[in-house]
C-alpha cells in the first residue's frame, strides 16, 4: 500500500488526551500549522511504499536536503484521507539529492482552508501519531544513501557532509532505528 508522508513538527501533535478542553470532534490549532503551511495553495507531500526500505529511502533523501543532521518528524496517512477531503494532487519532481525519490514527490493542489482543515481533522481523529527519526539515525540513513550511490556527497551542505563523512569513517555513534 502507498502512504502519504508529510514532514511536520512533532510537538504540534501531542497526545489527544492532553486536550481535555477540546469540544467533541474538534482538533487543536497547532497540528493545523503543519498542513496549512502552503505555497500557492499547494502542499508538498511524498508518496511512500509502506515497506521499511521505501520509507527509509525517502527519509534519507529528505534529511540529505537539510543544512545539518537533526531530528526529522513526519506523519504517514493514506490516500483515502486525500480522497475523502476532495483533495487534488499533481506529481511534481522533488528537489532532493536522490533522483528516484524525487519521482515520489507530489503537491496537494487547489487547497482551500476547508480542505486543509478537513485533512488535519481526519489525520488527527484517526490517531495517526507522528513519527521521529533522531539525529543519529538521520546521519545513518544519509550515509547509507551515500555509500549505496543514491546520494552524492557533493549535494550535501557542509555540516551534514562532515557528519556523514565521520559516520562512514566509523567515528560516529551507532544510531537507533526510526520509531
Amino acid at each position: 500500500m502507498t502512504l502519504v508522508l508529510r514532514v511536520i513538527r512533532q510537538y504540534r501533535w501531542d497526545s489527544p488526551d492532553k486536550y481535555d478542553w477540546l469540544a467533541e470532534g474538534d482538533v487543536p490549532a497547532d497540528p493545523l500549522a503543519d498542513f496549512a503551511n502552503t505555497r500557492g495553495n499547494s502542499l508538498s507531500v511524498w508518496f511512500v511504499d509502506d515497506e521499511e526500505k521505501g520509507l527509509e529511502r525517502v527519509l534519507a533523501a529528505l534529511a540529505a536536503n537539510r543544512e545539518k543532521a537533526d531530528k526529522l518528524d513526519y506523519v504517514l496517512f493514506t490516500q483515502n484521507h486525500l480522497e475523502a477531503g476532495g483533495i487534488e494532487r499533481r506529481q511534481i519532481s522533488g528537489t532532493t539529492p536522490d533522483e528516484h525519490v524525487n519521482e515520489q514527490h507530489w503537491d496537494l493542489i487547489h487547497l482551500s482552508a476547508r480542505k486543509v482543515l478537513t485533512l488535519t481533522e481526519r489525520v488527527w481523529h484517526d490517531h495517526l501519531e507522528p513519527k521521529r527519526v533522531d539525529k543519529r539515525m538521520v546521519v545513518q540513513l544519509v550515509a547509507e544513501g551515500v555509500r549505496d550511490g543514491r546520494i552524492s556527497t557533493g549535494r550535501l551542505l557542509p555540516k551534514l557532509r562532515e557528519d556523514v563523512r565521520r559516520y562512514l569513517e566509523g567515528d560516529a555513534d551507532e544510531p537507533r532505528k526510526p520509531r
